[in-house]
């Protein structure tokens, strides 16, 4: 039994072949208008099933609409990371994101930089505080975002979904009427930007996960304020120096965490 079992693996994997398909993940960029977006992306080629193998040396372009081009290489793990200028006018610009190889196989992946007025008010919202999944997400929770977005504020979506599902997001945001705006994960990669010639920028990507809330205060002072709907994302935000609103029952004991009962009290308590 096992012999056989072994034949068919041996011979699926022959039928499938081993040139695969490749996977570039590229998140969402917010950058400060009349500056640059640091853009990590990663690239993979999916071999065998659920395999997915890093490619090194792998030559990746950025580029947002309108800008110049940046190009990196891939290192071992298939990160490759550049310093993108978005230019000065503020508003939604494609990224894209390219990679061709020797055989002429290519990647492709497009996604939007949102490109702010770094003066101007931003908030955080946990994504899962909106309920997207159901089948009519809260009018409460619309009708409280939209006011926001209306004073005007920028608004930014956390969330642990995995990048392949941040398009999906987006679709639903647009669907429900919510208001647009970045959807990023909650930890991203650590890097830090290093020069070449003392002048050359060279974004350094690690493999362990910090907070996207640090990156953001810094490209963004004026976000101030997350709304939360449980105790994790609380504390993420506490811990990054934010005020927290909670629309959850929270035992945490902190003078920067306001709880509110609705989606009303909870935009009225943000400054």
């Amino acid at each position: 039994m096992l012999t056989r079992l072994i034949a068919l693996l041996t011979l699926s994997l022959a039928l499938a072949g081993c040139g695969g398909q490749f996977i570039l993940t590229v998140p969402d960029q917010v950058a400060p208008a009349g500056g640059q977006a640091v853009v990590v992306v990663r690239l993979q080629r999916n071999d065998f099933f659920v395999l997915a193998p890093p490619i090194e040396g792998a030559a990746i372009r950025f580029r947002v609409e309108g800008q110049d081009d940046r190009a990196a290489y891939t290192d071992r793990l298939g990160y490759a990371g550049a310093s993108v200028p978005v230019g000065d006018q503020v508003g939604v610009h494609p990224l894209s994101v390219d990679h061709l190889d020797r055989e002429g196989d290519q990647a492709h992946a497009r996604v939007s930089a949102y490109v702010w007025n770094a003066q101007a008010p931003a908030v955080a919202v946990d994504l899962d505080a909106l309920d997207l999944d159901a089948s009519q997400p809260s009018d409460a929770a619309r009708q409280a975002l939209q006011k926001l977005a209306a004073r005007p504020a920028n608004i930014l979506y956390l969330t642990d979904r995995r990048i392949s599902r941040h398009a999906e997001i987006h679709r639903r945001l647009a669907q429900h009427n919510l208001p647009d705006g970045p959807v990023l994960l909650w930890q991203r990669e650590s890097w830090h930007v290093s020069y070449v010639r003392g002048w050359i920028p060279v974004v350094k990507v690690e493999t362990r996960l910090v907070s996207q809330l640090a990156g953001l205060r810094e490209t963004l002072p004026r976000l101030q304020l997350g709304i939360a709907a449980s105790n994790p994302a609380c504390r993420a935000f506490l811990a990054a120096g934010l005020k927290c609103v909670t629309l959850a029952p929270s035992r945490i004991q902190d003078p920067n965490l306001t709880q509110a009962p609705s989606w009303d009290a909870a935009v009225q308590a943000v400054p």
